[in-house]
């Protein structure tokens, strides 16, 4: 599958301008990163990302979440991030985003990779949000004790449209029963509303209608790019580099956040003194007015800070005060 990177490469520009605002912490480079996975499946789908950001550098741990209810999987996820040494960028895929929404709210998280996943608000679920945007899949399947999962016979076109045909259909045969309470669950604090996001819209996704990704995306304000995958797309983003892509922004953005600090206090300062000498110049031009009665009252101040400074006469003993009060008229010198 061939992706346009011109997309991607400008999603990394903006969010290494716009992403390093909202963590509080002192910059340092990010190196850890946390892998999410979503409802169905275990962590072992993120075998081709792990490789390659290994690679690069990164401390790359995945969650292994039970799935056995929406507390649960937060929980593991929170072991996971107290286990971390410094900024953690959270990466949650399909039902994964959901938990990072929650879970993202660690300090130690400095941003967040949504994977075709879900951004809930604080009130939302699942289930609520996805009857606005109906998807294509076929119906989940109850077992025994009231799990779901996904019908093995449909599961590779549902899922893993994007795997090979003998790796979808042993996908299909190695599900995790999710809860229902997992996927009914409620987000009482969305990480998204302070911390900056990337979002990947998986366009032929059957399992999360793609309107509802970009609605998510846009309602974030993720900095976000769009791809002709489908759910399975944690793995075709490892090959076309696009979680590489996402990662290296983030890091160059945590690194740019004291930069940013420097910088607004710069502004902070040169604003101040910008003030100051708008000010010296209104009263160096109130100085030069005729009439005293011409004077603003706002003017006033301005003019005590400029009568500091007016030009003192050639002559040894100062002038008498001119029959318009204390302000001396100063003639412009003809050309």
């Amino acid at each position: 599958m061939k992706i346009k990177h011109k997309a991607v490469m400008s999603l990394v520009a903006a969010a290494m301008m716009m992403a390093g605002a909202s963590h509080a912490a002192e910059a340092a480079p990010v190196k850890n990163i946390v892998l999410v996975h979503g409802a169905f499946v275990d962590g072992s789908g993120w075998k081709p990302v792990y490789d390659i950001l290994s690679r690069d550098g990164y401390r790359v741990t995945l969650v292994q979440e039970p799935l056995t209810s929406f507390a649960d999987d937060v929980a593991a996820t929170r072991r996971i991030l107290d286990r971390q040494e410094g900024p953690v960028i959270l990466v949650g895929h399909s039902y994964g985003g959901a938990i990072i929404t929650q879970a993202g709210n660690d300090p130690k998280v400095a941003g967040l990779v949504y994977i075709a996943a879900h951004a809930l608000d604080a009130g939302e679920n699942r289930a609520e949000v996805s009857k606005k945007y109906p998807n294509s899949a076929h119906p989940f399947i109850k077992t025994s004790d009231g799990y779901v999962m996904l019908d093995p016979r449909y599961f590779p076109e549902d899922f893993a449209a994007d795997l090979p045909r003998e790796q979808a259909q042993f996908g299909a045969q190695s599900q995790i029963s999710t809860s229902p309470t997992s996927l009914a669950a409620v987000v009482t604090q969305a990480a998204w509303r302070t911390k900056p996001s990337w979002y990947m819209v998986a366009k032929a996704d059957k399992i999360i209608n793609p309107d509802l990704e970009r609605m998510y995306a846009k309602r974030a304000k993720s900095h976000t790019v769009e791809v002709p995958a489908s759910l399975t797309h944690r793995g075709s983003a490892a090959r076309t580099g696009h979680i590489r892509l996402f990662a290296a922004s983030a890091q160059d953005c945590q690194s740019l956040r004291g930069e940013n600090r420097q910088l607004k206090r710069f502004i902070s300062h040169f604003a101040n003194i910008r003030q100051g000498a708008a000010r010296l110049t209104v009263g160096f031009l109130e100085v030069l007015r005729p009439n005293k009665s011409r004077l603003r009252p706002e003017a006033s101040a301005a003019h005590r800070v400029a009568s500091r400074y007016r030009p003192s006469s050639p002559a040894t003993s100062p002038s008498p005060p001119s029959s318009t009060g204390n302000i001396r008229r100063i003639p412009f010198p003809r050309r």
